[in-house]
């Protein structure tokens, strides 16, 4: 479960394409927490809320940035975006 560079281009929002990029580049940087917050905000302001099948008990990464981004459902994608926006200049200034 990856975040979609071409969804991220869709949005049309500048500073939120730029964050993701910065947050793709440097998520190594970032404690586990913050980046599965910033993962779920980033799919939320790119694609919506969450779609598909939860990953299986043995696939551990991809199960916690699913649930990341279940817990957003409902939020809208201007939000999320403001709040990725805001989270990674925040950690990744």
């Amino acid at each position: 479960m990856e975040v979609e560079k071409e969804a991220v281009a869709a949005t049309g929002n500048q500073a939120f394409i730029e964050c993701a990029k910065r947050m793709r580049d440097n998520q190594d940087k970032l404690a586990v927490a913050i980046r599965l917050e910033c993962f779920g905000l980033i799919k939320q302001g790119s694609e919506g809320d969450c779609t598909g099948d939860r990953p299986g008990m043995f696939d551990v990464a991809n199960r916690m940035k699913y649930d990341a981004w279940l817990k957003l459902k409902g939020m809208s994608k201007e939000e999320a975006q403001q709040k990725a926006i805001a989270l990674i200049n925040q950690y990744l200034p």
